[in-house]
């Protein structure tokens, strides 16, 4: 299977995102991306808004990482 990768500016959180992270998690999933690296896709739609992994795009934003690795839905709603 070929992995899709996005140019992580075009990428826009999802407005009605449920989650939020505490500072202290934050920091732990940061480190544990620069330790291991993207373990698993964001799941993106088509216009690039982020459904799920919208705490992980914002750590790569902090970190500096420029391309991701996505996998593209088309919700019903």
């Amino acid at each position: 299977m070929k992995k899709d990768f996005r140019d992580i500016s075009k990428l826009k959180n999802w407005d009605k995102n449920p989650r939020s992270i505490n500072k202290k998690d934050f920091e732990r999933l940061k480190k544990h991306i620069t330790d291991h690296g993207q373990m698993q896709p964001l799941v993106i739609t088509s216009d690039g808004e982020v459904l799920g992994g919208n705490m992980r795009l914002r750590a790569y934003k902090e970190l500096g990482i420029t391309s991701i690795w996505v996998e593209i839905v088309e919700p019903k709603d």
